[in-house]
């Protein structure tokens, strides 16, 4: 290679490698550039922008939640759990709203104790109404028109919330009861109570046969008082000339009539230990008084 085509090579590559040079300087302007205008601008303060909001239409919702209802059977689990619950509640508010929970929990033990036997019905429903429309009722509020009156709006929420604690298990059968089926007034005696063995009395106003009533208005009932060491009621309680010697029991000393045993009656004393006095160092027997 001649020296002057050596000359003409060089420059040329000289020129190549310039324009190779602006090539990419224009290129890398081009990327800054197209950096720039896709850098986000500042965001000016946000302006407070008023929403106007539509009612959300609940109504397709609703009608799609009944068609599944209906589909896998809940409304009717529904329904049939809300008709066992009243059921329920009417036989413990009909048959004894007057006597107190224990009284209404009572007949709600029988009910679930008839449908446990399996021969009344395979429902609470079934129990409670069985026999209606028919020649007998097995609860008399079912056949003698007590469902055609007006309500007493407090014993009724009574029942109903007793109703769902017990179908819930927030309040258990009553132990003591357990397995009864039968159940009367305590002021009738039907003919067959005779076929069964009665097992409690559940109620108000109720009492033992031959126990006697006693008014305690205005009274206060407190436990009795038994005095431990008394000398009450004894016409003699010191033997000084024989002190070592028992030669007396207080039961043989003892005045039934003393004031003293109606004072201390009078102050809540119930018993009393009658003893010997102090100056006897023996003494003889002594004496519980009630």
């Amino acid at each position: 290679m001649t020296k002057d085509r050596l000359e003409r090579l060089s420059a040329t590559t000289g020129k190549l490698l310039a324009w190779t040079s602006l090539v990419m300087v224009v290129c890398f302007g081009l990327a800054a550039a197209a950096a720039i205008t896709i850098k986000p601008l500042p965001l000016e303060p946000a302006m407070p922008v008023r929403i106007a909001l539509r009612p959300l239409d609940f109504i397709p919702q609703l009608r799609g939640t009944a068609a599944i209802e209906e589909a896998d059977g809940t409304a009717v689990a529904v329904h049939d759990l809300l008709s066992e619950h009243r059921c329920l509640a009417q036989v413990m508010y009909y048959e004894a709203r007057g006597e107190g929970e224990e009284g209404e929990r009572a007949v709600a033990e029988v009910v679930f104790d008839r449908l446990a036997q399996g021969i009344h019905g395979n429902t609470l429903c079934d129990v409670v109404f069985e026999g209606a429309g028919k020649t007998f009722c097995q609860f008399t509020f079912a056949c003698d028109g007590s469902m055609r009156k007006v309500k007493e709006p407090e014993a009724w929420r009574t029942a109903q919330v007793l109703a769902a604690r017990l179908m819930v298990g927030e309040l258990s059968q009553l132990s003591d009861i357990k397995g009864a089926t039968n159940y009367h007034a305590a002021y009738v005696h039907p003919y067959w109570a005779s076929r069964f063995d009665k097992i409690a009395r559940i109620g108000k106003n109720l009492s033992a046969d031959g126990a006697q009533v006693i008014d305690g208005t205005d009274k206060y009932l407190s436990p009795g008082i038994i005095d431990e060491h008394s000398h009450i009621a004894a016409f003699s309680i010191n033997e000084g000339a024989q002190s070592v010697t028992s030669e007396v029991r207080i039961a043989d000393n003892l005045n039934p009539e003393d004031v003293s045993i109606y004072r201390s009656l009078s102050g809540g004393v119930t018993s009393a230990h009658i003893l010997h006095g102090s100056a006897n160092t023996i003494g003889g027997q002594t004496q519980l008084i009630k």
